[in-house]
């Protein structure tokens, strides 16, 4: 089983990525709460998603984790360092494809 970890602002846009019924079809999505958003806004979007897509979709209430992924993709772009950002691997991976490069 394919699994998709994302904030609550990612999740809320899920609907309007590239080909969002393949991800829905494809993955158990796992929204991470990091509290930008009303509760009552992302279980809405919640149901939307299960009624719409047929989404297999689950809410996690954690402490959050201080770094977004839009932040760790501005970040790379502008040659800054995410090392304390990421795991290593993940540093190593990002770097030695080129990712998020402008």
């Amino acid at each position: 089983e394919l699994f998709m970890l994302c904030g609550d602002d990612m999740f809320l846009s899920l609907d309007r990525w590239r080909e969002p019924e393949e991800i829905f079809r494809l993955a158990h999505i796992y929204c991470m709460r990091r509290y930008e958003y009303g509760d009552v806004q992302i279980e809405e979007r919640r149901r939307y998603y299960e009624d719409r897509f047929g989404a297999n979709v689950s809410i996690i209430d954690s402490p959050p984790y201080p770094v977004s992924s839009t932040e760790i993709r501005r970040l790379v772009s502008c040659g800054g360092d995410i090392s304390g950002a990421v795991p290593h691997q993940v540093a190593e991976f990002i770097m030695s494809h080129g990712l998020y490069r402008d």
